[in-house]
């Protein structure tokens, strides 16, 4: 597998949106309930950031994409959708830990944020991320 990144594009947003509601819609449904799917693309319409995110590619081939933010004094993993069919095969943990090393050389601190029930908790966690700070659905965790 040879995993290469690109911008994303305008064409890219109904891959983009499908995926992310294919693989999160259980969060939402479970903390939130399914809000209608006019109400739920609004609300990622709100969030999506086209500008900070890439197309995860597999020999050109869309597997996922994610939204790095950059600034400063931070790197943001801002979220990481990977096709059931690619995840857990090790793709998020070697992207994720080249955003660390990324954050590391500028001495930035890398952070990121999910729902306490996403299973990729494990994974930040495991990856040297600690909590910072969380609300009632979401945790924050930093890595510096």
């Amino acid at each position: 597998m040879r995993i290469e990144l690109r911008a994303a594009t305008e064409e890219d947003r109904a891959f983009v949106e499908e995926l992310y509601f294919s693989t999160q819609r259980w969060i939402i449904e479970k903390l939130f309930g399914w809000r209608g799917d006019a109400v739920e693309k609004a609300k990622f319409a709100s969030f999506y950031d086209q500008r900070n995110t890439q197309i995860i590619l597999d020999e050109d081939r869309a597997m996922g994409w994610w939204t790095v933010v950059r600034d400063d004094d931070f790197v943001e993993l801002g979220q990481i959708c990977l096709t059931p069919e690619h995840q857990r095969r090790g793709i998020g943990t070697l992207l994720i830990s080249q955003l660390i090393e990324e954050a590391k050389e500028q001495r930035k601190t890398a952070s990121v944020s999910t729902a306490k029930i996403n299973p990729a908790l494990s994974l930040y966690k495991r990856l040297g991320f600690v909590p910072v700070s969380e609300t009632d659905f979401k945790i924050y965790l930093e890595r510096r």
